[in-house]
């Protein structure tokens, strides 16, 4: 297993538990303590270093490793080389408000699948003044800011007091919004965020008040343009696969969602675009099997 392993309390000792409940013999190993931490990119990092030790038969132990301190029985490799037995290898990542991640390379190819046909049952739009429905329903926001973009507040979006709405910036609030405005989705529907302007904002707004009076770690998760999808799938309670996609044209966009369901991978998807620099403009399409 090449695990998260950031060395963190609440990282290491959830990773150490599911990993002790699951395959409690199977050796781990983690590289943040010879690459740093590299945010979005450091899954991809970390699954070429999975991939290049399989074929080597050799795989690194945790630099830095002196003391296990993790909640569970887990066996982790020391600092070194060490052989690997033929077989599979598990690389797992985590991610701000439960976006997760687990890959496995092995000489068994994923099984073939059916592929399920898939189709658009509804769209709504929104921008700084409101959203629309494509059935032609439609609302106004009512609390706007200095800033003449609107605040989305739980008591708007969720019609109760939310007390950890506040750590959300514009982005998450507007994909809840999108979310609350559409059917209602199954708990195990897929989340696909496509964006160009990502956590701008709200990077510009972390650097400014890290210069001024210091970072505010409750604020940081915010600086990642996966955070929407984390929250997003908090408050509408889901357990499918959620991505943030940067760059990606709205077609793109449509064949990532009609391949999760055509793969079988989840029966729903809502698929939508959030651009909140300086603005706001978004939209967002439910896709089912049809």
């Amino acid at each position: 297993i090449v695990a998260h392993g950031t060395g963190t309390r609440y990282n290491d000792d959830s990773e150490s538990l599911a990993y002790a409940s699951t395959c409690p013999s199977t050796p781990v190993t983690a590289v943040k303590g010879l690459l740093g931490h590299s945010l979005g990119s450091c899954g991809l990092a970390e699954l070429a270093i999975a991939a290049a030790a399989r074929a080597r038969g050799s795989a690194p132990g945790a630099v830095g490793l002196r003391h296990q301190g993790c909640a569970g029985a887990i066996a982790v490799l020391a600092p070194g080389a060490h052989p690997m037995s033929v077989g599979g290898v598990l690389t797992s990542n985590a991610g701000f408000g439960g976006i997760n991640g687990v890959l496995v390379i092995g000489a068994r190819p994923a099984p073939l699948r059916t592929p399920l046909a898939s189709m658009m049952t509804s769209r709504i739009d929104c921008d700084r003044s409101g959203w629309r429905r494509a059935d032609g329903t439609a609302g106004v926001w009512s609390d706007l800011g200095e800033d003449g973009l609107p605040k989305l507040t739980a008591l708007e979006i969720l019609g109760r007091i939310d007390p950890s709405w506040g750590r959300m910036d514009l982005a998450c609030r507007a994909l809840v919004a999108l979310g609350t405005h559409s059917p209602a989705l199954p708990s195990d529907a897929g989340v696909v965020l496509l964006t160009d302007t990502g956590c701008a904002a709200s990077d510009r707004i972390f650097e400014r008040n890290r210069r001024d009076r210091g970072a505010d770690p409750q604020r940081f998760p915010y600086t990642l343009p996966s955070a929407p999808v984390g929250e997003f799938s908090i408050r509408l309670c889901l357990t499918g696969p959620g991505f943030t996609v940067l760059g990606a044209d709205d077609e793109q966009g449509r064949a990532i969602a009609r391949d999760l369901i055509a793969d079988g991978g989840c029966p729903t998807v809502l698929l939508a675009r959030v651009e909140a620099d300086r603005s706001l403009s978004g939209w967002a399409e439910v896709w089912t099997r049809a």
